[in-house]
């Protein structure tokens, strides 16, 4: 899927960056930065693994050069479709670091939604989970894989990988990996207005819906949200949206850019999530009324107010109703593609002041 130029007016761009909105460093810098600045730094966790920022580069950096290896290139496409765990975070970051533009799709997209968006992207690669929440993925992927002659790589995340896929999680998780040139790497790194991904809808009214990202302008908007929100190293984010769609994934970006942890939930569970705030001491999360809606109804309402002003420090924008009956203050957040492109919303803007601060990295 060749895109020759960015699919924005350069004059646009060159507007944006004069501005300050956006910068010349893409979440590739920011990774790398923090694995310097917080090698040991708690970065991902899921149900299974806890990675500090040097482990989370490390693994990164394996399965970029893996994919350089393959012949992957900027002509190319990688596809992830996986569920919140710690190899979708590796695996997007690797994509980056290769300079491999890529897409992701929802876990629980079919047959119908996953050939749409293999066949419209031409991707040359696809990660997917052996299988998840009972649902066979190598058997779809089976059946479709005779209409997809563009898709010459597999690479399964499980644990009773078939050969002959090439199991990735076993790959990502070997203390040692076989050598690659990290200068020859370094070069594959793209510009931060290069084409960075494909985003789709969640396709709830037809096929699902592509736009084009260059790497600005997904990043503007993770950036945007945690200057807004005050989201540092010191916080710790609980992902639970998936991270398949786009508020998932900002979530993941969020944290390279802050330098914070980012706690994945593989499917929601209220009781669960209210167990991962206390222990993992949560800040901040991403959510809709029907998630606050579902903890509150778990625990006693009274200390989960308190809890949430306290610890959360929601603010009272929206879901009035909601809020005056839970005593809660929510905020609420526009879909990406509610924001410009030079990033964020105009209330956003208004808050920081006019143009956005440097990063420290």
């Amino acid at each position: 899927m060749r895109i020759p130029d960015p699919p924005i007016d350069p004059v646009r761009i060159a507007e944006f960056t004069r501005d300050g909105y956006w910068l010349d460093t893409t979440s590739n810098d920011a990774l790398e930065a923090w694995t310097h600045m917080a090698p040991n730094r708690l970065a991902i966790a899921d149900g299974r693994v806890r990675l500090g920022f040097a482990e989370y580069y490390r693994r990164a950096e394996r399965l970029a050069a893996y994919l350089v290896g393959l012949g992957l290139g900027v002509d190319d496409v990688v596809a992830i479709q996986l569920p919140n765990w710690s190899e979708f975070a590796v695996a997007l970051n690797a994509a980056m670091l290769a300079g491999i533009p890529f897409c992701q799709f929802h876990s629980d997209f079919r047959a119908r939604e996953v050939e749409f968006i293999l066949g419209f992207t031409e991707a040359s690669a696809l990660i997917l989970p052996r299988r998840f929440r009972r649902f066979d993925h190598l058997e779809m992927l089976a059946a479709l894989r005779p209409r997809l002659p563009r898709l010459k790589h597999v690479m399964v995340v499980g644990d009773d990988v078939p050969a002959p896929y090439f199991d990735l999680r076993a790959f990502l998780d070997a203390p040692e990996g076989p050598e690659f040139d990290r200068d020859a790497l370094r070069h594959r790194r793209p510009h931060a207005n290069d084409l960075c991904r494909t985003a789709f809808t969640s396709g709830t009214t037809g096929d699902p819906k592509a736009v084009l990202h260059l790497h600005n302008t997904t990043n503007c908007a993770a950036r945007f949200v945690n200057e807004t929100h005050s989201i540092g190293p010191d916080s710790v984010l609980l992902a639970f949206l998936p991270v398949g769609l786009n508020w998932g994934l900002l979530n993941v970006l969020q944290g390279i850019f802050a330098g914070c942890p980012v706690v994945l939930q593989e499917v929601f569970d209220a009781e669960a999530a209210l167990q991962l705030i206390e222990r993992e001491r949560v800040t901040h999360f991403c959510c809709g009324p029907a998630h606050l809606a579902e903890m509150l109804g778990v625990a006693d309402l009274q200390s989960e107010q308190n809890y949430f002003r306290e610890k959360l420090k929601l603010h009272n924008r929206c879901l009035h109703g909601f809020g005056v009956i839970c005593g809660l203050k929510v905020v609420p957040l526009p879909s990406e593609a509610d924001c410009p492109p030079g990033g964020g919303t105009r209330s956003s803007r208004r808050s920081s002041g006019g143009s956005p601060r440097r990063p420290p990295w």
